[in-house]
């Protein structure tokens, strides 16, 4: 389901996806469902006519899903200045080390500036002091060999 759009004409802003649609309300929630102030990283939680009523015989799923007339995505993210969106990660991909949150996007990032690396995806690796550290899976691009000259 589509709750933001970049517009056709006008502003574009990257690394956002856009606003939300005309008839949408798009916010950022902590995890007590209070709604953050611009630039506050939570969790994205829509409102509108075309939200779902909820899941199939899944009463459970849907009551954690659609709270307060929200529907909380599972989307980490925030709202800019402007009210565009920029999305950060997944919720249930978050890496909770010592009571701080760490979202494996950002180690991959890091991790992806630093050759011959081109992709790390990162996970939660237990650890009995902290809780859980991040834990990259090191992948190595292509073989990269060099020619002498003769």
């Amino acid at each position: 389901m589509a709750s933001t759009i970049n517009a056709l004409h006008g502003p574009r802003k990257p690394g956002t996806v856009g606003l939300p649609f005309p008839g949408q309300q798009v916010a950022i929630a902590d995890d007590a469902g209070q709604h953050l102030p611009y630039g506050q990283i939570g969790e994205v939680i829509i409102c509108g006519a075309n939200v779902m009523r909820g899941y199939l015989g899944k009463p459970e799923a849907t009551a954690e899903a659609l709270r307060g007339g929200w529907l909380h995505t599972g989307d980490v993210g925030y709202l800019d200045a402007d009210g565009y969106l920029v999305l950060v990660d997944r919720k249930k991909d978050m890496i909770i080390r010592g009571g701080e949150n760490i979202y494996p996007k950002e180690v991959e990032n890091v991790l992806h500036q630093h050759p011959p690396s081109t992709r790390q995806p990162s996970s939660a690796a237990p650890t009995p002091a902290t809780g859980n550290s991040p834990s990259p899976t090191p992948c190595c691009g292509p073989a990269r060999t060099r020619h002498r000259r003769s």
